[in-house]
This record gives C-alpha cells, structure tokens and sequence, in this order.
C-alpha cells in the first residue's frame, strides 16, 4: 500500500518541475510583447517553452542552400518585420527635444553590391554621428530599386534640424528625400513594409536587410499573467483595442489568438 504508483499527471507535473530546476525551462501559453504605446497579446492553443533550451539527443545538422534559404526566406522577413516595427514604437517620441525623421538615401551611381554599399552607410554614420556631435539612433533597412541600385530608408529619433542640402553633403553619394511622417500613427508598419519586397530577392539572401544603432529601447515580453507592466505612479495605463484576429495554425504552437492594442493619449 506504501508503494503507490504515480499516475500520468503526477509524473507529468514532476517532469516540468525538473526541466524548471535542471534546464530553466518554463511553459506559458500567454506572450505579451510591449513596445512603448503598443501591446501585443499572444495566447497559444499549446504550451510554448521559454527561459532555457530543450536537449534533444537527435539535433540534425541544418544545411543551407539556395533552396531552404528560399522556403526561410519569407518567415526570416516575417520576424524582421515585427521587430522594426516594435523598435520604432520604442524609441519613437522618446527624444522630445527632436522630431522623428524618416529619410531616403540613393546613390547617384548604379551600386548593386550590397557589400560595398553597406560599407558606405557604416562610413556615412560615422561622418554624420561626428557632425552633429552625438551618437545617432535610428533604423534602416536595405531595398532594391527596379535598376538593381541599392538605396537605403532610415528613421531617425534624436537627429537635430538639418539643412536638406547640408545632409545630402555629409552623404555625398547621391540623393536624399526627407518623408513627413508626423501625421504616420504606426511608422514602424510604415519603414517596415519596404522589407516585404526583399522576400523574393535572391540577393537578400543570408545578408542582413536592416541596421540599428547601439543602445536603442527594447520591447517587454512578459510570459504570465498578468500581461502588463507595472508602473511606479497611480496613474492607470488605458489600452484602445486596435486589431484581433486568429494566426494560421502551426504545429507548434497550435490556433494562436492575436490581439493589439494601443495606449490611449500616450
């Protein structure tokens, strides 16, 4: 009687508690991701992992070829996607004493590499971080034009007032346009949608298609409830629902319901 065999759920309980103390894992099937006025609010069909790494004995070499990294390619854009958006409502407005500004740099000539051109942006943002005399953060992300030039578009969050002609100077390689965005109520969506058109690109393919500055705010992600952050001050966080809808199904983390919402008066 003394010796009473465990059932499943038991046993099953025992095993999550090992992988909690062991390996750090710990399951959820809540994500909210946080991204200055924006929350979004993830809830899985399944239990999804997090904090640590699940071993498996059966880890298959993964093999990389024109052809996986085409089947990747669009779930690759997919995450970049969300990730400038979240950074751009991040960092967007947190320098009051400057106004966010979305600007569009070509080059004169047909640069096609995008290793060369690359190298001239990271030598642009030098000389531009040096004349305005502190350190730049910002956003870019590569795009194609239809003759094959690279260009480049760039949202800046503490880039003082500077003379049109002045800026195209410091760049020295072609054009500029400055975009007004100050009636644009998502920017991120907005910047971000130029990497949907990198998705078939052939020449996108294993590069990095965006840059960030160091130092730029990162989102929240909180996995249990409650979904929200807390604040030191009374004051009431109002969230305004602004899209629900349910994600395609995946064999990981089952029917997901998606919800995000914005901070009322942020």
């Amino acid at each position: 009687m003394g010796n009473q065999i465990p059932t499943v759920d038991e046993l099953g309980r025992a095993f999550d508690e090992l992988r909690k103390t062991h390996w750090g894992v710990d399951f959820s099937k809540y994500k909210a991701v946080i991204s200055g006025p924006v929350k979004e609010v993830y809830e899985f069909e399944k239990d999804i992992h997090f904090g640590g790494q699940l071993k498996s004995r059966n880890r298959r070499k993964k093999r990389v070829g024109k052809r996986n990294l085409g089947i990747r390619r669009p779930f690759s854009i997919s995450r970049a996607r969300k990730h400038i958006r979240r950074l751009i409502a991040c960092n967007s407005g947190q320098y009051p004493e400057y106004t966010d500004k979305f600007i569009t740099f070509t080059f004169a000539e047909n640069i096609t590499g995008l290793k060369e051109a690359n190298e001239m942006w990271r030598k642009f943002m030098m000389r531009l971080n040096y004349h305005i005399g502190h350190a730049l953060k910002y956003v870019s992300v590569v795009e194609f034009q239809k003759r094959g030039a690279v260009h480049y578009h760039a949202v800046f969050f503490n880039l003082p007032y500077i003379v049109n002609d002045e800026l195209a100077e410091i760049w020295s390689h072609g054009f500029i346009k400055i975009n007004a965005i100050q009636h644009i109520q998502s920017i991120g969506a907005y910047v971000s949608k130029y990497l949907q058109k990198g998705v078939v690109d052939a020449r996108l393919f294993n590069e990095k298609c965006y840059f960030t500055s160091r130092g730029l705010k990162k989102p929240i992600t909180i996995r249990t409830p409650p979904l929200d952050i807390e604040f030191s001050d009374s004051e009431k966080i109002e969230y305004q629902l602004e899209t629900s809808c349910t994600l395609p199904y995946n064999q990981w983390t089952g029917h997901t319901t998606y919800k995000r919402y914005r901070v009322i008066n942020y």
